[in-house]
C-alpha cells in the first residue's frame, strides 16, 4: 500500500477477538496528516513488530503490564523497543533469575528468532551454556545460527524435530525457555534432565485456539489436565532416574 504525504492512515481495533483475530477485528482509518506543534517532531513509520503478547491486549481486562486497546483506538507503540523493551527484559529476568544457566549445560529456546527468544539466547551463550534454538523456517534457523551465535536451531515445522531435537541434545536438556507449547513442548518433554529449570513466557500455539473454557480444563491440574496435546508430565525420560523435582517452572 503506497504512502502518501497528506494522509494519515492507521489500523484500529473495531471488535473483541475470539479466539484467533481476523481480518474483521480491525479497521483501517485514513486521516489528514497531523500538523506537528511547538517541540513536535512528525514521525513515519516504517516497519511495525507484531508480537503474540498483543492478543492479550485486544480483550477488555482488568490491571496488567499493559493497558487493554479500546475498541476505535489501536496499539500504542512502544518507545523503548528491541534491547530496551518488554521482550528483553522478559528475557533478562526469565533466564537469569528462573533459567539459571551454567557453563556447560543445554538450553533449548522456543520461538528462538522472536523478540524474547533472540535475546534469552545470547543470554545464554554469555553464561557459557550450549544453546539449541528452535524457529519456523530454514532461514530463520540460519539467522540464529550465523547471527545471534546459537550452536545450533532446528525448524520446528521439520516432521522429524523430536528425532532431530534427541540429536542435538544428546545429554538432555538443562533449561527450557518455553514461549509456544503445541508441539514443540511435545518434542521437548522427553528430553527434560532432573532439576530442569522451564521458565514459562507464552504457549501461544494454544491460548487462543479454543475458548477460555476449554482454556483452563487443558492447563489447569485440578481440571484433570495431562498437558498441552495430551503431552502428560513434566519429567525425565524413562532411561532416566527421577531423584528430585523435575522442573521448577514460573511464569515471567
Amino acid at each position: 500500500m503506497p504512502q502518501r504525504d497528506t494522509v494519515n492512515r492507521r489500523i484500529v481495533l473495531a471488535a473483541r477477538p475470539h479466539g484467533l483475530p481476523t481480518p474483521r477485528d480491525f479497521r483501517l482509518e485514513e486521516a489528514a496528516m497531523p500538523t506537528p506543534g511547538e517541540g513536535q517532531v512528525l514521525l513515519r513509520t516504517l516497519y511495525l513488530s507484531l508480537d503474540p503478547y498483543m492478543r492479550n491486549l485486544m480483550d477488555e481486562t482488568g490491571p496488567a503490564y499493559a493497558p487493554s486497546v479500546k475498541l476505535g483506538e489501536m496499539e500504542r507503540p512502544s518507545l523503548a523497543p528491541g534491547g530496551l523493551g518488554i521482550p528483553a527484559f522478559t528475557a533478562y529476568v526469565g533466564l537469569p533469575d528462573i533459567g539459571r544457566p551454567e557453563p556447560g549445560e543445554t538450553v533449548v529456546v522456543a520461538a528462538a528468532t522472536g523478540a524474547v527468544g533472540a535475546v534469552v539466547g545470547q543470554i545464554a551463550r554469555l553464561k557459557g551454556a550450549r544453546v539449541v534454538g528452535i524457529a519456523g523456517g530454514a532461514e530463520k534457523c540460519r539467522y540464529a545460527v550465523e547471527a545471534l551465535g546459537f550452536d545450533a536451531c532446528l525448524d520446528r515445522r521439520d516432521p522429524q524435530l523430536a528425532e532431530r531435537l534427541a540429536a542435538a541434545c544428546p545429554d538432555g536438556i538443562d533449561v527450557y525457555f518455553e514461549n509456544v507449547g503445541g508441539p514443540v513442548l511435545d518434542a521437548v518433554l522427553p528430553l527434560l534432565n532432573v532439576g530442569v529449570r522451564v521458565p514459562v513466557c507464552g504457549f501461544i500455539f494454544d491460548a487462543f485456539r479454543r475458548d477460555m473454557g476449554e482454556w483452563i480444563a487443558a492447563v489447569d491440574p485440578g481440571a484433570g489436565r495431562r498437558g498441552p496435546r495430551g503431552s502428560g508430565r513434566v519429567g525425565p525420560p524413562a532411561n532416566r532416574a527421577a531423584t528430585g523435582p523435575t522442573s521448577s517452572a514460573r511464569s515471567t
